[in-house]
């Protein structure tokens, strides 16, 4: 296992001979839109600040008021070592999680899949796997649609 120091000086070295911190600025420039065009188009819906992440997942929340009052809520997720967009269905807090991990287990669940106990999502839904960043406008349309499918797909799943 080589030091954090020789771990530096390898992030350094990619910093500068690549492409990489400009990839980064652009995928988080994109999240920030995104995010501001949800808030735009949905204003019934509450999101949250964007979480950059530590170049594993990035991602922001978006609360319905149904979602709310289960104490759930979404998250729109940037997978980046899979460079693809994900969707989450999450508890407020590991309580909730659990509830819901252990509600939905024996539950058919289409085309979502039940999370492990030790994630952070209670479902998830791989929505875009080779996103093109040079069309965001049809990007952005993607996601949109894909969260505004999930929302309503996630109806019977926390209904009482």
């Amino acid at each position: 296992m080589s030091s954090l120091q020789s771990a530096i000086r390898e992030y350094k070295s990619l910093l500068r001979s690549s492409m990489l911190s400009r990839a980064y600025r652009g995928i988080l420039g994109f999240m920030m839109s995104l995010r501001t065009q949800f808030s735009h188009d949905h204003p019934q819906w509450v999101i949250g600040s964007l979480y950059q992440g530590m170049m594993d997942i990035s991602f922001f929340s978006i609360t319905t008021q149904q979602l709310q009052e289960k104490k759930l809520k979404i998250a729109l997720v940037f997978h980046h070592p899979e460079t693809r967009f994900e969707l989450w269905l999450c508890g407020r807090n590991k309580q909730i999680q659990s509830k819901y991990l252990n509600l939905l287990a024996h539950v058919p669940l289409g085309k979502y899949h039940l999370s492990t106990p030790d994630t952070d999502a209670i479902l998830t839904s791989v929505i875009l796997t080779s996103p093109d960043f040079d069309h965001p406008e049809t990007l952005t349309s993607q996601i949109e649609k894909s969260t505004v499918d999930f929302i309503r797909d996630m109806q019977p799943f926390i209904s009482d």
